[in-house]
């Protein structure tokens, strides 16, 4: 049979996943909102390659505001990877339900960038003093 498209598959997954919590669930409405931008409602979901893909993150960390500076982070991109990769994908996606054979975000870096963490903690009685050093709350 033919795949559906892109709009109709975004809504009957959203639709499926009941499961989800609800910071999770607009999470994903967030992702859907962004496919939906870069693809179009009516490109068909077998018809989205690799290569388009890759556009698509490509198009996220090209996203800039008005001053220039990017829209968002690599940690937020990974974020919206990791969401079309469910959404695609052989878990819960449309590789599961067998509407594509595989998914065209499979072979996109989505895991967290990890964050060097090398802070410095302050004891109380340190905090303390550089609170009360300060002029004002």
């Amino acid at each position: 049979g033919r795949a559906p498209t892109l709009g109709v598959w975004l809504d009957q997954y959203l639709a499926l996943r009941t499961d989800m919590a609800e910071a999770t669930l607009a999470d994903y409405q967030g992702t859907v909102g962004y496919l939906r931008g870069f693809f179009g409602d009516d490109r068909r979901i077998d018809r989205i390659t690799r290569a388009d893909a890759a556009a698509f993150r490509a198009w996220l960390a090209g996203r800039k505001d008005d001053d220039g500076r990017p829209l968002m982070g690599e940690q937020t991109i990974r974020k919206h990877v990791r969401n079309c990769k469910s959404i695609f994908g052989k878990t819960s996606g449309a590789v599961k339900l067998d509407l594509i054979p595989f998914s065209p975000f499979d072979r996109e870096a989505s895991a967290p960038v990890q964050v060097d963490k090398d802070w410095h903690h302050l004891a109380i009685p340190d905090l303390a003093k550089i609170l009360d050093a300060c002029p004002d709350s």
